[in-house]
């Protein structure tokens, strides 16, 4: 699934001016979706949520190595 279906799906209050660079993401291809930094794998979307023992926020610099890995 293309990022751009997921962000089409979003009611038009939460959606942004896209720029260029904004176009480029929305082709992205997602493979998969994760909460857990430690199971995201390439090509995977992140949620970075608050929970009662963690917060999603502190693993986004993980999560971004795991899911673009040569970047």
């Amino acid at each position: 699934m293309r990022l751009a279906a997921l962000l089409d799906a979003l009611p038009a209050e939460l959606r942004t001016h896209e720029t260029k660079s904004d176009a480029d993401a929305r082709a992205l291809e997602i493979r998969g979706i994760s909460y857990d930094s430690r199971r995201v794998e390439a090509g995977d979307l992140f949620f970075a949520l608050r929970g009662a023992n963690a917060d999603g926020h502190r693993y986004l610099a993980q999560a971004l190595d795991r899911a673009f890995p040569n970047a």
